[in-house]
């Protein structure tokens, strides 16, 4: 009999074993059964049996025996599969011979995928597309494929524009793609939604669901005729659009209207929403993704078909409407839903999860809910699928048409935060008394808002996230990006990053990751055995040392951005006699030799100074300014180096208009200085001479209407001859701490006195690597 379990042992015991079983086999459904669970076949397999089963007179044999021999690459007779392709008529055998022979991923087979770019069959034209696609630095298979773009169908299209003509747009905004802003977040305004929407940035909501006013079906819908109804619809929906994440989901609810005849002698109007609205909804940027049809009881909707059930006569059958559409829609885009789950970490992503006793049907049967203020409640059944089905926890849900507010008291009750607009008056003071106190957690508090407050908080907001951006330094400096080196020590090793399995790569390569502070997954395969390694997130340099120079302001809004994030820069994948993968870092900065040249750019962060002023001490504290200095390894171990700089008291890390009222002082130091020093491990330590000029100002502004006058009362240049020491620690491969102490004892004057003063500045210092010996220049 044959089973599974029979057909793996044949296949790794003896392959001839295999051939001799179904070599005279007649029965078609046997010979597929042992084609379809030959699985993953060892290196050494042998397929020439397969091959006679490409002449087989049922296609579902044909069709097996090419996916067996597209498994073993290495043996694949390329002529013998396009001679099939040249005679077959089967389209499914057809598209597995193109499969087949592109995975190959060999230049001499790149003439063959030309060929079937030819083919009438659009399956197969994106077969063969696949299979160039992996010639990806190829400018002859660029050219051939970019003239695809206007290829007549669609799917074809879309690969081609995805892969050379679509442009990674870069958000105005520099939120992740799971957060929002904590200005729109649990609030309600009253206010047309077409003015409320040009205050709202772009890419900041997750889901939009709602159920637009019915045509002139209710007195709080009036409009001058169908087609400004239908216009009105496309700018709300057009907005929508731009303040939607990318690919991210639009549900709209609606049905099916009638508008009441005039009298006997008048016909009732029947308008089609869903059906009318959906071109313009596609015509701008939505992709059409599901119907659900929303089922209601039929003792709960206007009776129609009465009269019809008096006289029976045909034409006038008007049945019983117990149905409403909800039309799925998603924000078009290149990337798949993968990309949009993958943002979100393990934790949101389980807690998430659909509960079971799910629909699994595209009919939802729901009771429909009545209200005496107003008049087409949404369930909450309703929104609670919607909610649950197309958003993660604490994303942002939109109701451009709240109504009574279901929707955002499910969405708050579900952990999501929600985005109403309501222009009714009636409804929003109705939506206010529903309002339950909440004094635990101030950002689940519902704010209820006109436009002008609405406005207003903008505008503070947009103003506070400029002037926190402006002083963050890794939002400003790091790309979204980062570049991953992936190496191994062994060959044939392929690996795909973050579950995107349809993107492999052969290692040696370089991947661009998105930062995150979720681990790297990267998935290992070699011959038949596949592992996963995680490569752990860290906070980038840029974040931590970076940011100093603002107070800290910086942290605030990295904090927020997961652009702070990096990961190694190479990743070595261990094989060697090992079951697992091994994560080996390699060094990340190289030690000194004789002959290497560094250059030295610092930036003092915190300068004391203490000084002989003529006629006593004075003491002073600041920021800023710049250092410069050459360091040279006369020895694998001790280096000569150089320095210049200059210090200030200025009270900013950087640049503020400053008015000073009453008495102040100044200090200025400048310096130079020659070192000897020496590394252990991750420090650097110098000791040396310097030389500084200290210039130390007593003044005075006077505010005389109209202007002010600043008065110079006392002032003194001192130059000093004293010792130097530095401290740095290694922070990464240029970027050092510092610390310097410049104790002065030699006052140069006329006649040299001995005097103590000092300077002493922490540094944000970077060392540039620019010659080591037997290397080209590094910089």
């Amino acid at each position: 009999m044959l089973t599974k379990e029979y057909i793996r042992e044949l296949k790794y015991n003896d392959n001839g074993n295999i051939s001799a079983l179904i070599s005279n086999e007649t029965d078609v459904g046997s010979i597929n059964f042992v084609l379809e669970n030959l699985g993953r076949l060892p290196n050494d397999f042998n397929i020439d049996f397969l091959y006679n089963f490409l002449e087989h007179t049922h296609h579902q044999v044909r069709l097996n025996a090419v996916k067996n021999i597209g498994k073993m690459n290495d043996k694949l007779d390329v002529n013998l599969l396009y001679n099939l392709y040249k005679k077959e008529k089967d389209t499914s055998v057809r598209r597995e011979i193109v499969s087949s022979i592109g995975r190959q991923k060999r230049c001499e087979n790149k003439p063959l995928l030309y060929n079937f770019l030819n083919d009438n069959d659009p399956k197969i034209v994106c077969q063969a597309i696949r299979g160039l696609l992996v010639f990806d630095t190829d400018k002859d298979v660029e050219e051939h494929l970019r003239p695809f773009v206007n290829h007549p169908n669609e799917m074809v299209r879309s690969i081609i524009y995805k892969e050379y003509f679509a442009n990674d747009k870069k958000n105005k905004n520099d939120l992740s793609h799971s957060e929002t802003y904590n200005f729109l977040k649990n609030v309600v305004v009253n206010a047309d939604v077409l003015e409320v929407l040009k205050y709202v940035p772009a890419e900041s909501v997750h889901l939009t669901f709602t159920s637009p006013p019915y045509y002139n079906a209710r007195d709080y819908s009036i409009y001058p005729s169908y087609q400004e109804y239908l216009d009105f619809l496309e700018k709300v929906f057009i907005e929508t659009h731009r303040i939607t994440k990318e690919g991210r989901f639009l549900i709209v609810n609606t049905s099916p209207i009638i508008i009441p005849r005039v009298s006997r002698s008048h016909s009732s109007k029947r308008y089609g929403i869903p059906f009318d609205l959906h071109p313009y909804l596609v015509k701008n940027g939505w992709e059409f993704v599901d119907d659900i049809v929303w089922l209601k009881p039929e003792a709960s909707v206007k009776n129609r078909i009465g009269g019809f059930m008096q006289h029976r006569k045909p034409l006038g059958y008007k049945p019983n409407a117990v149905t409403e559409y909800l039309m799925v829609y998603r924000k078009s885009t290149e990337k798949l839903l993968d990309w949009n789950m993958r943002s979100y970490d393990d934790k949101i992503v389980e807690e998430s999860k659909v509960s079971d006793g799910y629909e699994t049907t595209n009919v939802w049967k729901i009771d429909p809910c009545f209200d005496k203020v107003h008049s087409a409640v949404f369930p909450v059944e309703l929104c609670k699928r919607v909610i649950q089905y197309y958003s993660y926890r604490d994303d942002l849900v939109f109701d451009p048409f709240a109504g009574s507010g279901t929707l955002g008291r499910t969405a708050k009750a579900l952990n999501r935060f929600f985005f109403l607009t309501e222009q009714n008056t009636k409804y929003f003071e109705y939506m206010q008394s529903k309002q339950k106190p909440q004094v635990i957690f101030s950002d689940r508090i519902t704010k209820f808002q006109t436009l002008e407050e609405f406005r207003r908080g903008v505008n503070f907001c947009i103003f506070l996230i400029f002037l926190l951006t402006f002083s963050s330094c890794a939002t400003i400096v790091n790309k979204k990006t980062t570049e991953v080196n992936i190496i191994s020590n062994s060959d044939s090793v392929q690996v795909y990053i973050n579950n995107d399995s349809l993107n492999w790569h052969t290692l040696p390569t370089k991947i661009d990751v998105m930062r995150s502070k979720n681990n790297l997954k990267i998935t290992v395969q070699k011959d038949t055995v596949q592992k996963q390694i995680e490569v752990k997130s860290k906070n980038s340099n840029i974040f931590w040392f970076g940011n100093l120079c603002s107070y800290g302001l910086g942290y605030i809004a990295d904090l927020t951005n997961s652009k702070r994030f990096t990961y190694p820069k190479k990743i070595i994948i261990d094989f060697d006699e090992k079951d697992v993968p091994n994560l080996n870092p390699t060094p990340w900065f190289k030690e000194p030799q004789k002959g290497l040249l560094n250059i030295k750019y610092g930036i003092p962060e915190g300068n004391h100074f203490y000084l002989n002023k003529g006629n006593g001490y004075g003491s002073a504290f600041g920021f800023m300014f710049l250092t410069a200095g050459l360091e040279y390894y006369f020895s694998d171990k001790y280096c000569l180096s150089t320095n210049f700089g200059a210090l200030i008291d200025f009270m900013l890390p950087f640049p503020a208009p400053v008015d000073h009222l009453g008495d102040y002082n100044q200090s200025y130091a400048f310096y130079g200085d020659i070192k000897i020093g020496s590394d252990y491990k991750r420090l650097h330590y110098d000791a040396g001479l310097q030389f500084n000029q200290t210039s130390y100002y007593e003044r005075e502004t006077i505010e005389l209407f109209p202007e002010y006058i600043d008065i110079l009362k006392y002032s003194k240049i001192q130059n000093n001859l004293g010792l130097a020491f530095s401290t740095y620690y290694r922070v990464s491969k240029r970027f050092n701490l510092g610390l310097n102490y410049y104790p002065s004892f030699l006052v140069l004057e006329r006649k040299p006195k001995i005097h103590y003063s000092h300077l002493l500045f922490f540094e944000l210092l970077f060392r540039f690597e620019t010659y080591r010996p037997n290397q080209e220049l590094m910089w």
